[in-house]
């Protein structure tokens, strides 16, 4: 379990920015033109029943309407989407608002957290930070010397939980270690989380950027 699996991207500082995507499904959003409502029967989709996974979710404060939601969260249209390709489907408007919103508020969750007192000449550590309905693993592998200067460090993200419908491409170059100082070292991981989303037959494409850090000193 090394380097960058392609899953998720944890950096205990989640920083976020809306565009939801399916890897290469962002070649599919309509780029000034007319939508093309996708008005194909679901079954040639897998699709994911939306409402019943936030279910249990708060009502939104402010109810939106679509398009409201829409300008709010950044979505972009979809067209030609292919068969077989993963969607979520919400039968109420509401419900994609709380999707939204949850995504909104995991993605912006700062969580930085200390580690354990340290023993030997390396270790490997892990953060994990609730994202959707899973949740993104910031890993690194840490290596030292006798004198506990760091020696080497390799970080990579992983999304576990519920995954279907959500691709997720890391930023390799944004995911790395950061020397603070001969001992110590900051962890950070980036990367974009995707997603089609269906609501009165349109397909929206929603993206959002994550970001993570914690820091990680030898004793």
């Amino acid at each position: 379990m090394k380097k960058k699996l392609i899953h998720f991207i944890l950096t205990t500082t989640l920083t976020v920015t809306s565009a939801f995507g399916f890897g290469s499904i962002g070649t599919y959003a309509a780029e000034g033109q007319q939508q093309e409502l996708i008005e194909k029967n679901l079954t040639n989709y897998n699709v994911l029943d939306g409402s019943k996974l936030v279910g249990n979710e708060p009502s939104p404060k402010e109810k939106l309407n679509q398009e409201q939601i829409s300008s709010k969260y950044n979505l972009q249209d979809v067209k030609n989407l292919p068969e077989g390709s993963n969607v979520i489907k919400f039968d109420k408007l509401e419900d994609l608002q709380k999707f939204l919103e949850m995504v909104n508020r995991d993605a912006q969750i700062e969580d930085i957290q200390e580690q354990p007192v340290t023993r030997g000449y390396g270790t490997r550590q892990v953060r994990y930070q609730r994202f959707g309905f899973g949740k993104i693993g910031l890993w690194a592998d840490i290596k030292w010397n006798s004198s506990k200067t760091i020696t080497s460090c390799d970080a990579w993200t992983t999304l576990t939980g519920i995954t279907f419908a959500v691709d997720w491409q890391e930023n390799g170059k944004a995911t790395k270690c950061e020397k603070v100082s001969r001992n110590s070292t900051m962890i950070k991981g980036q990367g974009q989380a995707s997603w089609v989303l269906f609501f009165e037959g349109a397909g929206k494409l929603y993206t959002q950027t994550v970001n993570m850090h914690y820091k990680y000193t030898v004793k």
